[in-house]
């Protein structure tokens, strides 16, 4: 997804989001013998456009934080890396 395109979706309100412009979280494929940190990299650097605003289960999800000096990439890779030491 090209950065005018993921800009365009971050300022769309979440309901008139385009499913079909979104990554869906669960087609994600990562590899699960790799120690916690490659998976969460493997993550953000395996798929293309920003993952602040994508599908889980069919639902449109937006993460966004008010602090400048945390973005929703950082706080979203905080979550993954917590959901993954403890799933995996």
């Amino acid at each position: 997804m090209k950065d005018a395109q993921c800009e365009d979706i971050q300022k769309t309100d979440i309901m008139e989001v385009k499913k079909g412009d979104l990554l869906d979280i669960d087609t994600v494929a990562i590899d699960k013998t790799h120690p916690v940190e490659k998976k969460l990299e493997e993550f953000v650097s395996g798929n293309d456009g920003d993952l602040s605003t994508h599908l889980n289960e069919g639902y449109v999800v937006r993460v966004h934080f008010s602090k400048d000096d945390y973005s929703a990439t950082d706080a979203l890779r905080h979550y993954l890396k917590q959901i993954a030491e403890l799933k995996y």
